[in-house]
């Protein structure tokens, strides 16, 4: 489906007001939903071979005039498969990433006296705290006693705003200086109260943290996309 490359979250419902729909949007829990309708879903899964030809030009892929329809589809879609394996390439690199990170923050701290065996704990505590609720209490801050303050809700919202608008539109990133500047705009007319501004380091904090447990779920989401999508990838243009 035109467009559906650039969205990463997908629903099949088999229930309620949108049962046999397929659901699609750009980011997990973020965004309007894009809804496609089984009499769609079966128009595009009949195109035509000048359709089929157009995809295939699309993507700057070479065929030959005389291959028939089915011929021109198995071309097409090892390339979607391709397309598929290279994502699922792609988020294994980032999960990686983070864990060599991760990995290297939890043995430094283990190499610190005094309270170092304290300390990784909290750290290998953070770590999970996305998988048994972490997004729950992202609010909190960990470290030394009364070395945090709690970012009220509403302005965590505003801080994820922030963060999603900025993900969306790599190119044009909110810089941590730019999302202060705005919720002290927003304290001068009256929309959040001074004591609700959190400072700088400690949104610079959460955006590490925020960013961190975002980019794992979306490679969950993506991981649980791509292994539906390569189930089925040979029935999408028959």
């Amino acid at each position: 489906m035109a467009g559906t490359s650039n969205w990463f979250e997908f629903q099949w419902p088999v229930d309620g007001e949108f049962s046999g729909f397929v659901r699609g949007r750009a980011l997990p829990n973020f965004g309007k939903w894009n809804d496609f309708s089984p009499s769609a879903i079966t128009r595009i899964k009949r195109l035509k071979k000048n359709n089929v030809k157009e995809e295939l030009e699309k993507r700057s892929l070479h065929y030959d005039e005389k291959e028939n329809r089915p011929e021109l589809i198995a071309i097409l879609n090892e390339n979607i498969a391709c397309e598929t394996i290279n994502k699922i390439a792609e988020v294994r690199t980032a999960i990686n990433m983070n864990s060599t990170v991760e990995n290297n923050n939890i043995s430094e701290m283990r190499t610190k006296k005094g309270k170092g065996k304290k300390r990784e704990n909290e750290i290998e505590s953070e770590n999970n705290y996305f998988r048994s609720g972490w997004a729950l209490k992202e609010n909190q801050e960990y470290g030394k006693k009364g070395g945090g303050k709690h970012i009220p809700e509403k302005v965590l919202e505003i801080l994820k705003g922030f963060f999603h608008a900025g993900d969306a539109h790599k190119s044009e990133p909110y810089s941590v200086k730019e999302m202060l500047e705005a919720l002290r705009k927003k304290v001068e007319i009256g929309e959040l109260e001074e004591s609700d501004v959190p400072k700088l380091k400690t949104i610079e904090n959460w955006i590490s943290r925020y960013s961190r447990q975002y980019k794992q779920a979306m490679a969950k989401k993506s991981k649980a996309w791509t292994n539906n999508n390569v189930k089925n990838i040979n029935n999408t243009f028959v």
